[in-house]
């Protein structure tokens, strides 16, 4: 749903699909639709897989539309704080490793408490390790190339220069 949203917002002159006096509204609404739905659903349970993953990508829609296009406001300031900016940076790797430790922390079968612990610890240390290890040496490896890239003249079409 997300990306459905990018690509309409980006083909809509007025890069919205809300008006203002709306969006914020339905984003606090969104926001506690998911907090609501993360309290109520289990991630085993047949009504998550009915209903509940497309209600929080809903959720999820309206907080991003509104994020995406205020210029300011409480929430927006709520989302930029640093400890979610960083889990921003980050949340590819997040979602990359998130499922093979709990399932691995799980099959384990540790006391409640412990198995939180070590799967948010583990994620995070994953997370750590791969983004400064992995990810953002590729990125500055794209960004060199990117510039090396520019300094050089556009390739002839195949088969030679074009005829005058």
């Amino acid at each position: 749903m997300s990306t459905l949203l990018a690509v309409v917002l980006a083909r809509r002159e007025s890069g919205r699909l809300l008006a203002p006096r709306w969006s914020e509204g339905l984003a606090w609404t969104g926001l506690l639709g998911l907090a609501a739905l993360t309290a109520v659903l289990r991630p085993d349970g047949g009504a998550t897989f009915v209903a509940g993953l497309f209600l929080a990508s809903a959720c999820a829609v309206l907080v991003v539309h509104h994020v995406a296009t205020a210029a300011g406001g409480p929430l927006v300031r709520l989302l930029s704080v640093r400890p979610l900016v960083v889990i921003g940076t980050v949340s590819y790797g997040v979602y990359l490793f998130h499922f093979p430790v709990f399932q691995a922390v799980q099959h384990a079968h540790p006391p409640r408490l412990l198995q939180h612990a070590l799967e948010l610890g583990l994620t995070a240390l994953l997370t750590t390790f791969s983004y400064l290890v992995i990810e953002r040496p590729a990125l500055r490896l794209k960004s060199r190339l990117a510039v090396l890239g520019a300094d050089r003249p556009a390739a002839a079409p195949r088969g030679g220069p074009a005829p005058a």
